[in-house]
């Protein structure tokens, strides 16, 4: 994020789908903050990082959150929760990551006035796979809202050239707006490096699903 968008010591709301990402993925990204003197609140919908969050100087909201389906009615109870902690909190900087947090953050934080909104796309996931007429419909309805959504974002952060293409391809984002990052990285500190004896060789490291290509 661009240090004009900062304070001497703002405010900042960081958007998740699964509390844990927050250490694992964010840890070092709110450590960071927290040592510049910004007030760090993390809103996830469980408590499973609370106590981690704590030792690294954030605090943790919950708002439940149904992370896969298309029920209208969690996703407005999602939205009008984010809506109610925004008024609450009035941040200065929100930072939202995966789909749910990133579309209904961003609504959120225009029905509520945030000043500084940034979205990192992780992924396209499921919505951007167009192989069965489900996939497709799921698919119309994820571009419309990101397209509605990120209109007032300051900038959205890619992990990869592909994803940031196809948003711009689609006209879902502006090219002004995007920023090409390296990805979350692995924490060297955290992950040492091991010898291997007799290496083996590695074909696909990702989660055995048929859209990943495993076939």
């Amino acid at each position: 994020m661009l240090n004009d968008d900062f304070k001497a010591c703002s405010k900042v709301v960081i958007l998740a789908s699964v509390s844990k990402s927050l250490i694992n993925f964010r840890g070092h990204l709110i450590r960071a903050m927290v040592a510049n003197g910004h007030e760090i609140v993390c809103v996830a919908p469980d408590e499973n990082a609370t106590g981690h969050l704590k030792d690294l100087g954030a605090q943790l909201l919950t708002v439940p959150l149904a992370r896969s389906g298309l029920n209208p009615l969690n996703d407005f109870l999602y939205l009008a929760g984010l809506v109610r902690i925004m008024r609450y909190i009035s941040p200065d900087v929100v930072l939202a990551y995966t789909i749910k947090p990133v579309i209904y953050g961003s609504l959120a934080a225009r029905i509520s006035r945030v000043p500084r909104f940034f979205s990192m796309i992780t992924g396209l996931g499921y919505a951007f796979v167009n192989e069965t007429s489900k996939q497709r419909c799921a698919g119309l309805i994820a571009k419309s809202l990101y397209r509605a959504a990120l209109k007032n974002n300051r900038k959205v952060f890619f992990q990869n050239p592909d994803d940031l293409n196809e948003f711009v391809d689609y006209k879902i984002v502006e090219p002004n707006k995007t920023v090409l990052i390296n990805g979350s990285g692995v924490s060297l500190e955290d992950y040492t490096q091991t010898p291997l004896s007799n290496a083996p060789k590695f074909l696909l490291i990702a989660r055995l699903l048929k859209d990943k290509g495993i076939y």
